[in-house]
């Protein structure tokens, strides 16, 4: 009997064999994989084992889309895997097993979702929004049978993203108009394009030598070329479709409030049509500012994943974040705090979007400090709703105090019951 304990990423149960390498992919496959490697993996397997993973990064995220059962290991468990070894992967569990160990470690059923527009409940009542944060139409298609309320965001930065020329209006029409259609009934919040060096598409790579500045991230790159003609043309689309669909639009990585001001008016100009816009808060500096968003956006979101890095003063791709960076740091919850106290009754209407929402226990701490909508990978949804069904609101928001007034990570683990280093 073998097994093999590591990090649950992306759920789901397989069986396949076991290959090293992107080379030998199939749809049998369990690939073991590096990190560093996966930038050039098409994703033709069974099941994914990333070694030394990075579970921020942008590639890794990507593949959630996929929606391909993912577990994380470390080098000397990698060691273990003998290529051509047929195995069981329990993404859920995080597990690695030998057939004949299925019985002691028997698939975990599925949480059956509720109906559509049912909404998620507490376990005193309070009511509860779960949205999806996808990649591409195969994300939207399978979102509806998660129970999902709406599409929390569309990474518009993926769509069209093998074109050498940048992508235009007629392109987006047409692409956003079927994600439209599948997203029906419920409503469609694109996020505008996020281009980083980890999401580069071709048409972008005239513009690889400004992506290490500082200002280039999210709307700091908006008056670039080609960015700007593409920003300007999924608005365009977006305003056409509003006469038919419910389309939103989200501005990424919105630093402050005057800039987020200008670009709306701008897209407005171009594209004058009534379109919901919203800021996506992702620096402890934009967070701090919450007042001002408020006043100005339509909606708002908080980009949890660079919320993160940026308060640990860490690039969320580089090796460094695999220590620095924890879901669990009492100082994040502070800033959350803090921006709760400072939107007030708004806080309810606040979209928290990310890694950090489907993380063991953290669902209570947030729930505890005031927020009620959530958004993150579609397949997450049913068992973060189960945990929602069995949180009391006001034993959450002792928990959170206790939370943000911990020493540390590991003394938040404690209060989560989680097993701390």
């Amino acid at each position: 009997m073998f097994t093999l304990q590591a990090t649950p990423y992306s759920p789901g149960r397989v069986n396949g064999t076991i290959c090293h390498g992107s080379d030998c992919a199939g749809r049998n496959a369990l690939v073991v994989i590096k990190q560093e490697d996966l930038g050039q993996f098409d994703g033709a397997c069974a099941g994914l084992i990333v070694v030394n993973a990075l579970p921020l990064s942008h590639t890794l995220i990507r593949f959630l889309s996929h929606g391909i059962p993912t577990i994380l290991v470390e080098e000397a468990q990698a060691a273990r895997l003998e290529a051509g070894a047929e195995l069981i992967l329990d993404g859920k569990r995080g597990m690695l097993l030998s057939v004949d160990a299925q019985e002691t470690y028997p698939a975990i059923p599925n949480v059956v979702p509720p109906s559509l527009f049912t909404p998620y409940r507490s376990r005193d009542g309070e009511s509860v929004m779960l949205r999806s944060s996808v990649s591409n139409r195969f994300g939207i298609t399978r979102t509806l049978s998660y129970g999902a309320s709406t599409i929390g965001a569309l990474r518009s930065e993926h769509l069209g993203e093998k074109s050498v020329m940048p992508p235009p209006k007629e392109y987006f029409l047409t692409e956003l108009g079927m994600c439209c259609e599948e997203a029906e009934p419920i409503p469609l919040i694109v996020r505008l394009p996020d281009i980083s060096a980890e999401k580069l598409p071709r048409w972008c790579a005239s513009i690889t030598d400004k992506l290490d500045a500082q200002t280039s991230r999210g709307m700091g790159l908006y008056d670039e070329e080609p960015v700007r003609s593409v920003v300007l043309a999924i608005a365009e689309a977006a305003a056409r479709l509003t006469e038919y669909h419910d389309i939103r639009l989200l501005f990424p990585y919105v630093t402050r409030p005057e800039a987020f001001r200008r670009w709306r008016q701008t897209l407005t100009q171009a594209a004058p049509a009534t379109i919901n816009m919203g800021a996506m808060i992702e620096t402890p500096e934009a967070a701090l500012q919450i007042k001002a968003f408020i006043e100005e956006a339509d909606f708002i979101a908080l980009g949890c994943n660079d919320l993160m890095a940026n308060l640990a003063g860490v690039e969320r791709s580089s090796p460094q974040s695999r220590q620095a960076l924890s879901f669990y740091t009492p100082a994040l919850f502070r800033l959350l705090q803090q921006l709760a106290a400072d939107a007030g009754y708004r806080t309810k209407e606040i979209q928290v979007d990310g890694q950090l929402v489907r993380a063991p226990g953290v669902i209570a701490i947030l729930l505890g400090l005031g927020y009620r909508i959530f958004s993150t990978e579609p397949m997450f949804l049913p068992e973060l709703g189960r945990s929602i069904m069995q949180i009391d609101i006001g034993e959450a928001q002792q928990l959170a105090q206790q939370a943000c007034a911990a020493a540390n990570a590991d003394a938040v683990k404690k209060l989560l019951n989680l097993a701390t280093e």
